[in-house]
C-alpha cells in the first residue's frame, strides 16, 4: 500500500514537471513567434498540431499586446488562416 502511494506521488510529480516544462516551452515559442512564422513557417505548419500553433500565437498576442510598436498583423493573419476564417470579428 505504501509503495503504491509513493508511486502515485512520484507519477503526479513527474506529470506536473512535464506539464510545467511544456507550458514554459510554449511561452518561449510565443516570445519568438514572429521569427518562427517568418523563418520557419513551413516547419511549424507541417510538424506541429494546429491547436499547439494556435496556442503559441495566442500567447504571443497576449504577451505583446502592451507593446504598441509591435506589429501583430502576421499573428492575426496566420491565426485566421489556421481557423479558416476571413475576419477576426
Amino acid at each position: 500500500m505504501q509503495d503504491e502511494l509513493e508511486s502515485q506521488n512520484s507519477y503526479q510529480e513527474e506529470e506536473s514537471f512535464w506539464l510545467e516544462f511544456f507550458s514554459y516551452a510554449l511561452d518561449f515559442a510565443a516570445l519568438h513567434v514572429l521569427y518562427l512564422l517568418k523563418k520557419k513557417e513551413s516547419e511549424l505548419l507541417t510538424v506541429l498540431e494546429t491547436q499547439i500553433i494556435e496556442e503559441i500565437i495566442e500567447r504571443g498576442i497576449k504577451f505583446y499586446r502592451t507593446d504598441l510598436s509591435y506589429d501583430n498583423t502576421l499573428l492575426f493573419d496566420t491565426l485566421m488562416k489556421l481557423k479558416k476564417c476571413d475576419s477576426i470579428f
